[in-house]
């Protein structure tokens, strides 16, 4: 704002209802972290895992509906899909929280939602916390099936010069809580992505599995 310009509006939307919400200059200083209030064409609401809305200041589920919705996606399965059109409502597939204000705070996706035991793991988190360890140049996290715990949480590391996996170990028990602990690390010399640079997370799900069913698990 002061560097580039005072008119700066940042805003967040989909392709499935267009823009959602907006922050306008004057509220960025005291919001910073947020995205801002729904537009006046947006009715937006944070639910839980049946739908059922959330206390101000919790995180869930983003919903949102307007007369500019879209109908659906042409030739899509959406049974597996985080992005969702539903009763009247389209969800982005996001995890958000709204303040006592109204304004909306963006935590991530669904699909990197990780369900470990009773604790819903959330994979970024995990990951920005091995990646404070100065030998790890990159790292990615993912969720894979566990009949003994529902999921289990499987970390992929290319290490930055020399990293012994017992540094990593005792790094992870020393930041993150037992349920965000990854079960099973594997390193690489690169993180697979896709187009535009995404680190390919289902490429890591199915590399993980193979490790899985090799183990017998």
């Amino acid at each position: 704002i002061a560097r580039v310009t005072p008119n700066f509006h940042e805003t967040y939307g989909s392709t499935g209802i267009a823009t959602i919400s907006l922050l306008p200059p004057a509220a960025i200083p005291g919001k910073a972290e947020s995205v801002g209030r729904p537009v006046d064409s947006v009715t937006l609401a944070i639910v839980d895992d049946n739908d059922q809305p959330v206390l101000a200041g919790s995180y869930g589920h983003i919903r949102c509906r307007s007369d500019v919705i879209s109908l659906g996606r042409c030739a899509e399965d959406q049974s597996t899909s985080a992005e969702q059109f539903r009763d009247g409502w389209y969800y982005p597939g996001d995890v958000g929280m709204l303040d006592g204000d109204g304004y909306l705070y963006l935590r991530g996706r669904v699909a990197e939602i990780i369900r470990s035991g009773a604790t819903e793991v959330f994979a970024p988190e995990v990951a920005a916390a091995i990646a404070a360890l100065p030998a790890v140049a990159e790292v990615a996290v993912v969720g894979i099936p566990s009949p003994q715990r529902g999921e289990e949480i499987v970390a992929f590391v290319v290490k930055r010069g020399t990293l012994a996996h017992e540094e990593l170990v005792r790094h992870c028990v020393s930041v993150l809580a037992p349920p965000q602990r990854p079960e099973h690390i594997y390193y690489m010399d690169a993180l697979p992505r896709i187009a535009g640079g995404k680190v390919d997370r289902a490429q890591l799900q199915s590399l993980a599995l193979t490790q899985a069913m090799r183990r017998g698990g």
